[in-house]
């Protein structure tokens, strides 16, 4: 019915002259007193003529509507239209030139990304031998407030260039998976530790009960999303307060007593850039940390969640039982 409806719109001025045509020729008859019967005779033929002539024009035009259909769905150039008038050999030669015009920016676009990816993942890998060979001279400084900082500095500065790498990574389609039975009390111990003069320096405690609980997940992403948010609770949390890591089948949750997010922010923490009230406070914060969260939770089929209230704390929770879970080789 759409398809008809869609014809008779195209088709308007042909039914139109056709209409104005039978009025003329009942006019002429009526005005030479010719009788009615052959009026007849004549607009019966006409109109059987004209009804052939529709249903095969309408045909032609349901099926490359059909055709059209189909290159959009399956993301086929509609340059491989085949036109059947001048007309549409003209709007078809139009849309080859913008086609090839579009593929070779893309082209183009594609060849300046890869060269930006390029540089700059050499460039995080380079810059990791100079922070070891940092971290290794700031091991056997004393300890005292300076070396400290120092060192919670140079953790910090991983974190940056990490999050570089993943941010690249992330602009690709990923093919580096590893699905496999994750020990998620390793991947928490071993952050824990990453952070632990972060805990100190800042006063902060940690309440975590060890339990062997196994994820169906890829270890490498599992580690960057929880030691992004627990680096996030422990920049927003108060001198003294306390971060919860709880684990179950189903789920991790990190809570922290900190400041909070207020809820006009709260909806939209996830999003490239946003950094929020806190993040305009902190004078630090890229809005960057959390979006790409969200990207490595989708690419590993994991959901994530965030309760706060302001002056109370943040909850988040990293959902490791959805289903259709695409495991790799």
């Amino acid at each position: 019915m759409t398809d008809l409806i869609k014809y008779l719109k195209t088709r308007k001025l042909v039914i139109l002259l056709n209409v104005c045509l039978v009025f003329f020729i009942w006019l002429t008859f009526w005005l030479f007193d010719v009788k009615m019967i052959i009026l007849a005779y004549v607009a019966v033929m006409w109109f059987f003529i004209l009804l052939i002539i529709a249903i095969i024009d309408f045909g032609s035009f349901s099926r490359k509507l059909k055709l059209l259909k189909y290159l959009e769905d399956e993301n086929i150039p509609l340059t491989d239209f085949r036109a059947t008038d001048e007309v549409e050999k003209e709007y078809v030669r139009l849309l080859r030139r913008e086609y090839e015009s579009k593929q070779k920016l893309k082209e183009q676009d594609e060849e300046t990304y890869n060269e930006t990816v390029e540089y700059f993942t050499i460039w995080a890998h380079q810059i990791k031998t100079p922070i070891s060979a940092i971290s290794l001279v700031a091991e056997n400084i004393p300890d005292d407030d300076a070396s400290v900082d120092i060192r919670n500095g140079i953790t910090d500065i991983n974190d940056y260039v990490d999050m570089v790498l993943n941010y690249l990574r992330l602009g690709f389609d990923v093919n580096d998976l590893v699905f496999d039975k994750v020990n998620a009390d390793k991947v928490i111990k071993q952050l824990l530790r990453k952070f632990s003069s972060q805990f100190i320096t800042r006063g902060i405690n940690i309440s975590y009960e060890s339990k062997e609980i196994r994820y169906t997940t890829d270890e490498k992403w599992l580690s960057f999303i929880i030691g992004q948010v627990l680096s996030n609770a422990l920049k927003y949390s108060r001198k003294g307060g306390t971060i919860t890591i709880t684990a179950d089948e189903r789920s991790i949750t990190v809570k922290d007593q900190g400041i909070g997010i207020s809820p006009e922010d709260l909806p939209r923490v996830f999003e490239k850039g946003y950094t929020g009230y806190n993040g305009r406070q902190d004078k630090k914060s890229t809005g960057i940390g959390l979006y790409l969260v969200k990207r490595a939770c989708d690419l590993i089929n994991a959901g994530i969640s965030i309760e706060s209230k302001v002056g109370e704390g943040t909850t988040v929770t990293i959902r490791l039982d959805k289903e259709d879970i695409d495991v790799r080789d």
